[in-house]
This record gives structure tokens, C-alpha cells and sequence, in this order.
């Protein structure tokens, strides 16, 4: 690389960092923010004042968890969740459904999940939103 261009790439991720650092305080002053309108809204008076100033670590775990459920909500009635078979070195995503690999009821791979006449799809709960913060499960959400 030449002199001139290193020196532009540098200015460049000075500015990156810049912008990042920027991002980051505003981020802050958004959580901080947010965390005053929770607590005005879920009650005023000492209780919600105290809350206001604790920082989302601090949470209660279910709080967290409807924070979480709220931002990346999808549909209520099903949630798609990750699979891979690393045999053949495939992957991809399939409703969450009650009744997958039972003896007699699930018939995959023969019939796909969207055609199988026993689908007991499952509605995204708090201990599935847990599993996937965890690391346990890999979900999404859908908007469809």
C-alpha cells in the first residue's frame, strides 16, 4: 500500500470509530430514556422512580424477556426454529411443532411440516424466548 492511501484508511477508521462511539452514547441516553418511560407507565411514585434509574442489567428476568418478546415479536401462533443435520451438511428453519419425531405422529422427512395433517405448532413462550437468549435454541421471528 502506498503512504496516501494508508493515511486515508486510517482517517477512515478513526471516523468509524468516531460514529461508533457516537452510536454507542446515544444508545445509552435512548436506554436511559426508555427506562424512564417504562417506569412512568408501569406506575408512578417511588417504585417507578427507583426503576427508572436502574440499568437493564438489574432486570428482572421476565422484564427482560417482554422487552425481548415486544422488540422481535412475530406471530403469536408459531415460531420458526433452526435445524441442521451435519451429516449432510444441511440446515435451515421449521415451525416449532409439539409433535416432531413422535413414534406414529410425525412423519418426517417423508411429509413436510407446512402439509402434515398432525401439526401442533408451538406459540412462542417465555421459556422458548429464554432457551434462544441462553443459547439453547436458535429462533425467529416471523411477520407473516
Amino acid at each position: 500500500m502506498t503512504a496516501g492511501r494508508d493515511l486515508n484508511l486510517a482517517e477512515e477508521i478513526l471516523a468509524e470509530e468516531a460514529r461508533l462511539d457516537e452510536l454507542t452514547r446515544r444508545r445509552d441516553e435512548s436506554s436511559r430514556r426508555l427506562d424512564e418511560l417504562c417506569a412512568t407507565q408501569d406506575g408512578a411514585g417511588e417504585a417507578g422512580a427507583e426503576e427508572a434509574t436502574m440499568s437493564s442489567d438489574s432486570w428482572p428476568l421476565e422484564r427482560k424477556l417482554k422487552l425481548f418478546g415486544d422488540l422481535f415479536r412475530g406471530r403469536p401462533d408459531v415460531f420458526p426454529k433452526r435445524w441442521e443435520n451435519t451429516a449432510k451438511g444441511r440446515s435451515g428453519w421449521a415451525p416449532r411443532c409439539a409433535n416432531e419425531w413422535k413414534p406414529g405422529v410425525c412423519e418426517k422427512p417423508r411429509v413436510k411440516c407446512g402439509e402434515c395433517p398432525n401439526q401442533a405448532f408451538v406459540a412462542p413462550e417465555d421459556r422458548e424466548l429464554r432457551a434462544h437468549l441462553e443459547g439453547r435454541q436458535v429462533m425467529a421471528s416471523t411477520r407473516c
